[in-house]
């Protein structure tokens, strides 16, 4: 058993769905169906307010990348879906993907937030293994 505190809340940049912030559905994939488990906190921009994270275990988060995420331009849409890793392309599924985060992305007039993921061999090496 684990003696370390808990870290503290992560501070989140974009949009989260309120069943997401309100920790009734997986932070990370928004399931409500499966069992979840306390995952940790978030805070707001522009709120002090410590919001409880739950999660269905579906990913792992990678800690920070060694190098930028690339561009959304020039990826795939398996690559913008998720469902393939953004810097080897190499499909991934719910059980294999780390999240790296969800990033703004901006296309014509529309700003909305993207969420890439990537295998295990590149987020641990930060980019392609």
């Amino acid at each position: 058993m684990s003696t370390a505190e808990p870290a503290g809340p992560i501070h989140v940049q974009g949009p989260v769905s309120i069943a997401r912030q309100h920790g009734e559905a997986c932070f990370h994939c928004g399931a409500v169906a499966k069992t979840l488990y306390a995952d940790g906190s978030i805070t707001l921009p522009g709120s002090d307010r410590v919001w409880p994270v739950v999660t269905c275990g579906c990913r792992r988060q990678a800690a920070v990348p060694a190098r930028p995420v690339p561009s959304t331009k020039g990826l795939s849409e398996d690559q913008l879906r998720g469902t393939a890793c953004v810097w080897c392309d190499k499909p991934v599924t719910t059980e294999t993907a780390v999240d790296l985060g969800a990033r703004p992305y901006r296309r014509l007039d529309v700003r909305s937030s993207w969420f890439p993921r990537a295998c295990e061999p590149c987020a641990e090496n930060g980019g392609p293994a």
